[in-house]
């Protein structure tokens, strides 16, 4: 169990990092961003901390995908 919820975040720290990185490298718009980053990050607060760097356009985004 430990190590299931250790890996979990891991995975969000490290998405909350290189999702910007990636997202700039792809060209994608701040919309386009929020929505990858809010159905490919699994916790809300990982999403909000990558979005949030990519630009409040794709914050807003991004949170409304997560919560949805």
């Amino acid at each position: 169990m430990a190590l299931s919820v250790t890996v979990i975040v891991l995975y969000n720290v490290l998405a909350a990092i290189l999702f910007p990185a990636l997202g700039h490298m792809m060209g994608l718009t701040q919309e386009a961003f929020g929505m990858w980053a809010g159905t490919a990050v699994n916790d809300t607060w990982s999403v909000l901390a990558a979005a949030a760097v990519y630009g409040a356009i794709a914050a807003s985004y991004a949170v409304v995908v997560k919560l949805t």
